[in-house]
């Protein structure tokens, strides 16, 4: 019995061993040769993102509003100089064009590639869907030698935006039941793709969003939706939320859910998700405590340089909130109407310096804002500068009657900008250093522009006077 075991044993290893040799490309060839192969071969072998992002129906899903990068990890053993030719799908229509839609470049050690999709391609695809798989074709040029191609299904969509301000309260009357009050978002643009927004439990329902009206469909949405906010709902007195109110907007995209679900200390929470077309989903929690105000604005970008006599304006994101504002130093500086005020505050700089500005707002019924800080550099007028090498020089600007502005004097070669009228940017016109934009709307009158030029790898400062006649 035992001799009849080892027979067995020892056909079944000389079967495998046959199996092995046979179909196995490692064994039908010398190991040299099999070593030469995997030595002289460049391939990609695998990608990653640089963030992490859902996968749905096969397809990544990367959202646009920044560029998007893409690793590629190689095996290179000979350290070749590769070139990489990127497809995209013909569904595109248009073909991107590398350096302006896309690049793609080998990194230092020849076992990367690196690919780079611009936001501004990514953009204008986002909120239908689509699908851009790039591949990538791996050759070397020396010998014309093509290592294959390497595919990473992509959609391009962004997750959709979230319910915002959502807040429960009472209906206020004899039921006694709870509201859901908060806003949707805005779906005109990258957003145009959400279908449906669900309600979590005890209410459970889920309806379906129409994006163009911004409103809800669904069995109970007759009853249960309305679009205009009701001032005869009032704050749910539970947990803090005492004279809590909604601080979202009563008429733009609105939306009201008078649930069946009585008032109770137990329940203080619904969950409300909106999801795409194609899968993705964002939850926010409507809670009957006092929402948090939205961080103060300014007018003028944090950080700019301002010339003296400009006025920031501090505003707050809801109508009705107090923006306290206070500036260190205080020298110099004016507020109007006041340094606390109802819905903004104004700040004139009268004087030359650094300022920095802090500022926060307050309601009844919200909790405050998040302290938001701003700092400014005001400088004051100078009419002419003294270059080395140069001497001294002298701005002029005049105002054309559509609107052009024509800066005169800055000496040749100079890299010009920004230009700044009452603190904020003017629009280059064209290619040109000296030819500017003026805003919209300007009214009549004479104006300051701060100009900044680099002359020799100084930077200077002129203020100069510009006429607009229309």
């Amino acid at each position: 019995m035992k001799g009849k075991k080892v027979c067995r044993i020892y056909a079944v290893l000389c079967a495998g061993m046959t199996l092995l040799y046979s179909g196995c490309d490692m064994f039908n060839q010398s190991l040299p040769k099999h070593l030469e192969f995997w030595t002289d071969i460049a391939q990609i072998r695998r990608h990653a993102f640089d963030s992490a992002y859902p996968e749905l129906s096969e397809y990544t899903q990367i959202p646009s509003g920044k560029d998007q990068e893409i690793t590629y990890t190689m095996i290179n053993p000979q350290g070749y100089p590769l070139d990489a030719k990127v497809t995209f799908p013909e569904s595109l229509g248009a073909v991107p064009v590398l350096g302006r839609d896309y690049t793609i470049e080998q990194g230092s050690d020849k076992t990367l590639f690196y690919l780079t999709l611009a936001d501004s391609f990514l953009a204008p695809l986002d909120g239908y869907g689509t699908v851009i798989t790039p591949a990538v074709r791996i050759t070397e040029p020396a010998s014309q030698r093509d290592f294959g191609s390497y595919s990473v299904p992509l959609m391009v969509n962004s997750p959709p935006a979230a319910a915002e301000k959502a807040i429960l309260l009472s209906s206020g009357d004899a039921s006694g039941t709870y509201v859901i009050a908060f806003n949707l978002p805005d779906m005109s643009g990258i957003h145009r793709d959400i279908t449906e927004l669900s309600v979590g439990a005890p209410f459970d329902r889920t309806y379906t969003v129409q994006p163009d009206t911004a409103t809800l469909a669904g069995s109970d949405a007759a009853s249960a939706v309305v679009t205009s906010y009701d001032e005869n709902w009032k704050s749910v007195s539970a947990g803090g939320a005492e004279n809590a109110v909604f601080i979202g907007d009563k008429t733009q995209r609105f939306i009201g859910i008078i649930t069946d679900v009585p008032l109770s200390d137990s329940t203080t929470e619904f969950d409300i998700t909106l999801r795409d077309k194609f899968g993705l989903s964002t939850t926010v929690t409507a809670s009957a405590r006092a929402p948090k105000l939205d961080p103060i604005t300014a007018d003028v970008p944090s950080g700019s340089v301002c010339k003296t006599g400009d006025t920031i304006t501090f505003s707050a994101s809801v109508s009705g909130a107090t923006v306290i504002v206070s500036c260190s130093p205080a020298a110099g500086v004016s507020a109007a109407p006041a340094w606390q005020a109802a819905d903004q505050v104004s700040l004139t700089f009268t004087e030359q310096g650094m300022y920095t500005v802090t500022a926060h707002a307050q309601m009844v019924g919200a909790a405050d804002s998040d302290t938001a800080v701003f700092t400014y550099t005001v400088k004051g007028p100078t009419p002419s500068i003294t270059i080395p090498g140069v001497g001294e020089v002298t701005l002029t600007a005049s105002a054309s009657d559509d609107g052009v502005i024509e800066i005169e004097g800055i000496p040749d070669g100079a890299a010009v900008g920004p230009v700044l009228l009452h603190g904020k940017p003017l629009e280059k016109q064209g290619g040109s250093d000296t030819a500017y934009m003026l805003p919209d709307g300007i009214d009549k009158g004479i104006y300051e522009l701060l100009v900044t030029f680099t002359y020799g790898g100084i930077s200077y400062d002129c203020t100069v006077s510009v006429e607009v006649d229309d």
